[in-house]
């Protein structure tokens, strides 16, 4: 199963949590949307006035993105206080680029 949600905190925390309980269960594995999560972060979306996460509080949410780029870009975000909503890639973006099917 793939997940596309929000890049902060808790976009990361849910899908993190819901792999380690799937994996646990024998259930089919909760894998990243990376594609999604790569024209997400290409939008200029930003939204300030999240906690500032210290560094290792963030690795273990980004590790569940399997992707350096796409972990050092989240890891940025959450670091800063920032977090990039998934309604930031609207369907304007989504139909102007298909590549973000690619893996799904």
């Amino acid at each position: 199963m793939r997940y596309f949600g929000d890049l902060d905190a808790d976009g990361l925390r849910i899908p993190r949590n819901a792999a380690v309980i799937a994996a646990a269960e024998n259930m089919p594995p909760v894998l990243p949307a990376r594609e999604l999560y790569r024209s997400l972060l290409a939008t200029s979306i930003r939204q300030v006035g999240q906690p500032i996460l210290a560094v290792g509080q963030v690795g273990p949410l980004v590790a569940w993105l399997e992707d350096p780029a796409l972990m050092s870009a989240a890891a940025d975000l959450l670091t800063r206080g920032h977090r990039t909503p998934q309604e930031g890639l609207n369907a304007r973006a989504l139909a102007s680029d298909g590549g973000w099917r690619d893996g799904l």
